[in-house]
């Protein structure tokens, strides 16, 4: 039997891993030979990784379903991205992110970088780990996860700020 304590320590364990791993590609790519030689080793990586990491990204949002199907509320107000329905764009909240990753056609990430903390949200301390107090360098690495799907005959897509929506199933299940 799966106790929530198991979902839990399950769950924590998942995030960590996944956002290790995802962290990891903005140095596979700068590992990588210029011209993606056959012999270079982190070709090799970078090749499997967007398969590997959209596998452990789809069991991660649907173990988080599991638990928000069990009548908990719990990320329906968190918002973690973007989604484009029929040419209109809204907020997508937590638990919608986990239906667009599990239902997704395609899955790609977008390594982008930011001169604000992803988390800032200019409340909770993260600004103040800009360099000076200025946020003058794109330091920090905000990964985006975009899935794409179909849904009715229409199609939609997302943008998924990946620490934002990690942040929060640690929030819920580290406790």
């Amino acid at each position: 039997m799966i106790t929530s304590t198991i979902l839990s320590e399950v769950i924590t364990d998942q995030c960590w891993k996944l956002t290790a791993t995802l962290l990891s590609k903005y140095d596979l790519d700068d590992l990588s030979h210029p011209i993606q030689e056959y012999w270079c080793t982190f070709i090799h990586f970078a090749q499997r990784f967007d398969d590997i990491f959209a596998k452990e990204l789809i069991e991660l949002a649907a173990l988080a379903r599991v638990s928000l199907d069990m009548g908990d509320e719990f990320g329906a107000k968190q918002m973690v991205g973007t989604l484009i329905d029929n040419g209109n764009e809204s907020d997508l909240n937590f638990r919608e992110a986990c239906n667009k990753i599990i239902h997704a056609n395609s899955v790609e990430i977008k390594l982008e970088w930011s001169n604000r903390h992803p988390l800032d949200n200019d409340r909770n301390g993260y600004g103040e780990s800009r360099i000076d107090g200025k946020a003058t360098v794109d330091r920090f690495k905000n990964p985006i996860i975009m899935t794409q799907g179909e849904y009715r005959g229409m199609e939609w897509k997302t943008n998924i700020h990946f620490l934002k929506y990690v942040s929060i199933l640690e929030e819920k299940f580290s406790s």
